[in-house]
């Protein structure tokens, strides 16, 4: 049957795009569910957290300086293993304790953010246009990858 729309590529394209502009937008609602279902593709990585902030001292630092610091500095453990950030306004600057060649991505909550190679003394650099929400994803070349869990910079 030559006039059936499936043996005719124009005809079943049209009846494509007529199918989805009639669908309309996306719930809000239906894009978080899948935003956090798609995050679940790391659910058995491991979490480093968060154990030093230098924000959190603050107040020491206003009793001995009249300034404000112009670098914040985060500290994410993991059992042995130790993440040292710093926070500059165009970067991350930072190192992997012990040493391990790799990579590490910053993320945000809309994806990557930037990216950065470990060299062999674990030290790393990651340019970063974007702030807010962020965590780091650390994969070495030879050992197993972690995340930090979010934070605020």
């Amino acid at each position: 049957m030559t006039s059936d729309w499936i043996a005719d590529d124009d005809r079943l394209f049209e009846a494509l795009r007529a199918s989805l502009e009639s669908a309309g937008a996306v719930p809000p609602d239906v894009v978080a569910a899948a935003k956090e279902v798609f995050g679940l593709r790391y659910v058995d990585e491991e979490f480093a957290r968060l154990t030093y902030d230098s924000q959190a001292d603050a107040e020491l630092v206003g009793a001995f300086r009249s300034e404000t610091l112009s670098l914040r500095s985060l500290v994410f453990g993991l059992g042995e293993i130790t993440l040292d950030i710093d926070v500059l306004p165009d970067s991350v600057v930072g190192q992997v304790s012990p040493a391990q060649p790799g990579v590490v991505v910053a993320e945000t909550r809309e994806g990557p953010a930037g990216e950065g190679s470990i060299d062999h003394s674990g030290m790393f650099s990651v340019p970063m246009t974007r702030h807010g929400e962020v965590r780091f994803r650390v994969e070495p070349t030879g050992g197993r990858a972690f995340v930090t869990e979010w934070t605020r910079i």
